[in-house]
């Protein structure tokens, strides 16, 4: 069961925290071993993984506004659907920017496993994660952390997910905890939090304008129409 635990917990660290990191040197590498590990990261990262996550995190991120800034927060007490309306056109537009910055972000994790595993044990990684037992259990884990609002699972959740797959799923994640790509892939998770965050912070530096035009935006026919 701790076995199970340290996966997720290894996994969870990708969920980012909303200057780009910059790209690791990539040493010359066999083929196969890039094709491996694009695969790798492309799993791990798949199109609209952080989707779901965006509207928690936002949520989350409108009660600090409001706890720490009492003219936004007198305006919601005045305005109240106007939080979620707000949501309502503020979340499309972040989701769009995350969408158009994946791929950087697959490149540096795909850099980051180059650099740390061996090239069959990214292969190992890759099947697993490609396996229906690999996909079932990241899609999962993915949806515990979008109803936590990104924080990483307790151990209570991993304990509940582990509890509800079948033998075989739970023997073939024993095998892949057992194994040398396994204790790999522990070097590789400790790396993946420097480049989410990065990631992250990256999309305001590079996108904070976006953001800013899409909240006035949102807001000015909010604000125009009458209270309710």
């Amino acid at each position: 069961m701790a076995r199970f635990a340290a996966l997720a917990t290894a996994l969870a660290v990708m969920t980012p925290a909303v200057a780009p990191v910059p790209a690791q040197a990539q040493t010359a590498a066999p083929s196969e071993a890039h094709v491996q590990a694009s695969r790798l990261a492309a799993l791990l990262i798949p199109d609209g993984i952080y989707d779901r996550l965006v509207g928690p995190i936002f949520d989350a991120m409108m009660m600090r506004e409001i706890e720490q800034n009492s003219v936004f927060r007198t305006a919601i007490e005045t305005r109240p659907e106007i939080l979620s309306e707000l949501r309502e056109a503020m979340v499309p537009a972040i989701i769009a920017i995350m969408r158009e910055e994946l791929p950087s972000y697959r490149a540096d994790v795909r850099d980051l496993i180059l650099s740390r595993a061996k090239p069959e044990e990214v292969r190992t990684l890759a099947d697993f994660f490609d396996s229906p037992t690999g996909r079932k259990f990241y899609s999962t884990l993915m949806g515990m952390m979008a109803a936590s609002g990104g924080e990483r699972p307790d151990n209570k959740a991993v304990e509940d997910m582990i509890a509800s797959m079948s033998p075989a799923e739970l023997a073939e994640l024993e095998r892949i905890g057992r194994s040398p790509a396994m204790a790999t892939f522990g070097e590789i998770s400790r790396g993946l939090g420097p480049i989410s965050d990065g990631w992250s912070k990256g999309l305001v530096t590079k996108h904070g304008h976006r953001i800013e035009s899409a909240v006035r935006d949102a807001l000015a026919p909010l604000l125009k129409k009458p209270r309710k």
